[in-house]
């Protein structure tokens, strides 16, 4: 049975780039996080076509710690959703055609939380809100 206490986290220093990766076939599950120490810096996606063109930036550790840890406790996930005692929301895990896990998932998924919570540090700041609407308002003004 899998119980919360199963997945240990180590976030580690490097002096630059982002890197993680999730342990969890042999051994007790565990993620090891290295995050660097120069930003901000632009984030390399996986170039799939959903990727094309799009830019993102991590702006310091946190958000870097936030991005990483998000892909691959998404590794976790799709390993374990399948477990009847799952101790996170069920479903079905995203695995590739091949039964691998699908990094496509957890890009989208890392984007995802990584904007989420963004959005939770900017709101009490009026000139960070304002920052954000007027980003996306430009984001949408360059799609049209």
């Amino acid at each position: 049975m899998l119980t919360e206490k199963m997945l240990t986290v180590w976030v580690k220093k490097t002096q630059r780039g982002v890197a993680g990766r999730y342990y969890g076939f042999r051994q007790r599950p565990h993620i090891v996080a290295r995050v660097g120490l120069e930003f901000p810096m632009k984030l390399h996606l996986y170039q799939y076509a959903q990727h094309v063109g799009q830019r993102h930036w991590l702006a310091d550790r946190e958000e870097a710690a936030v991005y990483v840890l998000a892909h691959e406790c998404r590794h976790f996930w799709q390993q374990h959703s399948r477990l009847r005692n799952a101790p996170f929301p069920e479903g079905r895990g995203r695995v590739s055609t091949r039964g691998v896990f699908s990094e496509v998932d957890t890009e989208a998924y890392a984007i995802h939380k990584l904007r989420e919570w963004r959005r939770g540090r900017m709101k009490g700041s009026r000139v960070a809100a304002s920052l954000l609407t007027e980003e996306s308002t430009r984001e949408r003004e360059v799609i049209k």
